[in-house]
């Protein structure tokens, strides 16, 4: 497996553990082991998505899979998935 594989998916272990926290893109990079630039490079090459857009789709299936399996109020899971409001969900 090549090193920027590897490091897509050491990226990708991390979000999934921080899905319900905050997470900057530097530390994702930083994890990975590249700039931030260097590193959203590799992740589109790698993923076809930016660092952000697949952060914010993980969010979204996780946030719906809640609300299909739970009677928690939108806000309540738009908050802990780390949207703003539920408008913003």
């Amino acid at each position: 497996m090549n090193a920027y594989r590897q490091a897509v998916l050491r990226a990708l272990d991390l979000i999934e553990t921080q899905l319900h926290a905050p997470i900057p893109l530097h530390q994702i990079a930083r994890r990975a082991g590249f700039s931030l630039w260097h590193f959203h490079r590799i992740f589109v090459e790698q993923t076809g998505e930016s660092l952000g857009s697949y952060i914010r789709r993980r969010r979204l299936t996780a946030a719906a899979a809640d609300l299909a399996a739970t009677r928690r109020p939108v806000l309540d899971i738009a908050l802990e998935y780390q949207f703003e409001s539920h408008e913003a969900f």
